[in-house]
């Protein structure tokens, strides 16, 4: 793909003096880049992050399912007892590991508050009912975690 404008690089004249074929060579080239750039999914997230409504929330990542057409992500929040600053938090976790190129569904149990989140994950009861959803999904990441 070019990355200025060809007259940036070749005067007026010059440009006049290309060769026809140099020329539709050079735009055959940009097209193709365009092409394979708009092609390119969006980065693959490496990270989960839950607006919660003060800084005690914990979030990690439960499980990790492939499925035929998607990847699920199954999250859990928590709030452990004790004092924490009353401030709107990102809880963040690791995903920990590469995911597969394939489009992603986040599950997010736990969530206490009624407030929207903005964050385009699913909020569910319970992540065990999601499990029994994906069925024969391949599990590529377990936690172990309770």
């Amino acid at each position: 793909m070019l990355l200025f404008p060809l007259s940036d690089v070749l005067t007026s004249n010059e440009c006049q003096k290309l060769h026809p074929l140099a020329l539709s060579l050079i735009l055959a080239g940009c097209a193709e880049s365009a092409v394979k750039s708009s092609m390119n999914p969006l980065p693959l997230p490496t990270t989960i992050s839950v607006t919660a409504p003060d800084t005690g929330w914990r979030v990690w990542i439960e499980r990790v399912l492939e499925r035929d057409k998607e990847v699920w992500i199954l999250v859990q929040l928590n709030r452990p007892p004790g004092p924490a600053a009353q401030m709107i938090h990102q809880a963040k976790a690791e995903i920990p590991m590469p995911l597969p190129n394939k489009p992603i569904r986040v599950f997010v149990a736990g969530k206490t508050w009624n407030w929207a989140n903005e964050e385009p994950y699913e909020f569910v009861v319970s992540l065990e009912t999601v499990a029994r959803q994906a069925g024969d999904a391949r599990v590529l990441y377990a936690s172990g975690k309770k």
